[in-house]
């Protein structure tokens, strides 16, 4: 089983970028696109803990980091344009940028997209993302609670309406009641007897973590619910009053039963706001069972102490130069 790996990363501080993004969007908060610089971190854990791995398909609008090699075998390079419809472009829309994936030249049937604020800290073998051909996953029961400073919550619920549009929930649970019920999800468990009496999904919980996709299933859902993932698809930057993410994709599996159970605790997301939260990394780097975090940006202030202090603890892990990097 050949496994690619996707990434998406933009630089949020290349001029002619900023150019064409201000004709579109004049005002955006800068936290959404600025860059860290940790890029080569990601490449660095993939070559040292996922060797393994098939191909690794770069998404950028034009520009490329400084640092990085593009000849490099497994590398093959994305552009906007070179998958995405005409009618899309340009768009600074990461929706659009992550629904339209499975269109990329050469991705294999296995695939695992991360953003680029997630990074692999310890060995990752195949089977922590696929098994017997099926993605790993978590099926958790959470209500969604929409939430003003939780915007994504939107997103959410309009992919759990589709969802419901298109499954019965006691039906997928009963074909896959071993799935739902599972002692890999530990403490997050008991969601699933408290709402499972219920007769539609009332939410799926989220890791936001790197997520395992098969492209005959993103396939599967552009056909059956074309015109929603076409209008946000259009839509040039987040709405998320009206859009549908990749999680969509991810649910389908699960609804499907086309997944298999993985431990809640493979992954860490911790949203970096200051220095608490660097510690919150220091110690998942100690949990022996956590091998991806996600470090999302939430720094209002002395950004650039904690980016030195990010940079620091992934040096611990990384130090390393890759052969991705020139």
């Amino acid at each position: 089983m050949k496994i690619d790996f996707v990434i998406t990363w933009v630089d949020g501080s290349d001029p002619e970028w900023l150019k064409e993004k201000k004709e579109y969007l004049p005002d955006t908060d800068p936290k959404r696109f600025r860059d860290w610089e940790l890029l080569k971190y990601w490449f660095r854990g993939v070559e040292k803990f996922a060797p393994w791995v098939n191909k690794v398909h770069f998404i950028t609008w034009v520009h490329l980091s400084e640092f990085l090699n593009t000849d490099h075998p497994k590398l093959n390079i994305v552009k906007h344009e070179d998958y995405l419809n005409e009618e899309y472009l340009p768009t600074f829309n990461s929706n659009a940028i992550e629904l339209s994936m499975h269109k990329i030249k050469g991705l294999s049937e296995h695939f695992v997209y991360f953003n680029d604020d997630t990074f692999i800290i310890k060995e990752v073998a195949k089977n922590d993302f696929f098994e017997k051909g099926l993605p790993k996953d978590v099926a958790i029961l959470n209500p969604i609670i929409p939430k003003k400073y939780e915007s994504i919550s939107g997103v959410m619920l309009n992919n759990i309406g589709i969802i419901n549009q298109n499954f019965s929930f006691r039906s997928s649970f009963k074909k896959n009641w071993t799935k739902w019920f599972n002692l890999k999800y530990k403490r997050l468990l008991p969601l699933n007897f408290l709402f499972q009496p219920w007769n539609s999904v009332i939410g799926l919980y989220q890791q936001h973590l790197p997520a395992s996709f098969l492209k005959s299933t993103m396939e599967e859902v552009w056909d059956l619910e074309y015109d929603v993932l076409c209008e946000t698809s259009k839509r040039k930057e987040r709405d998320n009053k009206k859009d549908v993410n990749q999680w969509l994709f991810k649910e389908w599996l699960v609804m499907q039963g086309k997944f298999q159970p993985r431990n809640i605790d493979f992954g860490k997301y911790i949203m970096i706001e200051n220095r608490d939260s660097i510690e919150k990394f220091r110690k998942a780097k100690k949990n022996s069972v956590t091998k991806v975090v996600c470090l999302n940006d939430h720094v209002e202030n002395n950004l650039d102490e904690i980016i030195k202090e990010v940079k620091n603890e992934l040096d611990k892990v990384l130090k390393e130069k890759s052969t991705y990097e020139k």
